[in-house]
C-alpha cells in the first residue's frame, strides 16, 4: 500500500523527507535535471521547489516509511496555468500506479478549483517512459522544444487542459484564439 501525502513545508520532517528524495533520485531523472539547469544540486533544487511550489506531495511505499519513493507537485505559471514536476528513486515502479490513481482520481478533479484550466511540462525527448506516463494522464505532446537543454537537448512540451465547461470563468461559448489576416492589421 502506497502512502500519498501532501507536503507542508513548515514541517521540518516534510522539508527533510523532499530532500531526502531528491538525494535519492533516479539516474534519468538527474539527467533530466541536469539537461535543463546544467547541474544537479539537490539543496539548490529543494529550496527552490519549497519557495516556489503550490503543492507538493510525496508518495512513500509504505506507512511510517522515512524517505519517499517520488514527489511531485505543481506551481503556478500564470494565474490559470500550471506547471508540474515529478521524480522518483529506483523503487519508483514500485509507486507509479498508485500514485497514477491518486492524480486522476484526487489531484486533476481539483485543477479547477485551484484556479487551473491548463498544466505544462517540459521531458528530454528521449524520455518514452514519461510520455507513457503522461498520456495514461490525459496529456498531449504540443511541442518538440529544439535545442532546450544546456547541451542542446531536445525536449517535448506535454500539457493537459481540463474541459472548457470546468473553467469557472466559462460563458458557454468556446473562448479560443480567432485567426487573424492581412485585413485585420
Amino acid at each position: 500500500m502506497i502512502v500519498v501525502a501532501e507536503a507542508n513545508f513548515k514541517r521540518r520532517a516534510d522539508r527533510d523527507a523532499f530532500f531526502l528524495a531528491l538525494c535519492c533520485l533516479r539516474d534519468q531523472d538527474i539527467a533530466e535535471i541536469k539537461a535543463v539547469r546544467g547541474k544537479f544540486v539537490p539543496s539548490d533544487i529543494a529550496a527552490e521547489i519549497m519557495r516556489a511550489a503550490f503543492k507538493v506531495w510525496l508518495v512513500y511505499e509504505a506507512p511510517f516509511r522515512a524517505t519517499p519513493v517520488a514527489a511531485f507537485g505543481l506551481f503556478r505559471m500564470t494565474p490559470t496555468c500550471a506547471g508540474v514536476f515529478a521524480f522518483g528513486s529506483n523503487r519508483w515502479p514500485l509507486v507509479v500506479k498508485g500514485m497514477t490513481r491518486r492524480i486522476l482520481r484526487d489531484i486533476i478533479p481539483r485543477a479547477s478549483e485551484w484556479g487551473f484550466h491548463r498544466a505544462e511540462c517540459r521531458a528530454l525527448a528521449s524520455r518514452q517512459d514519461v510520455r507513457r506516463w503522461l498520456e495514461g494522464l490525459g496529456w498531449r505532446a504540443e511541442a518538440v522544444l529544439s535545442e532546450f537543454g544546456t547541451r542542446r537537448e531536445d525536449f517535448i512540451l506535454y500539457a493537459w487542459t481540463a474541459p472548457h465547461e470546468a473553467h469557472p470563468d466559462n460563458q458557454g461559448e468556446h473562448q479560443g484564439v480567432r485567426e487573424f489576416s492581412a485585413c485585420d492589421a
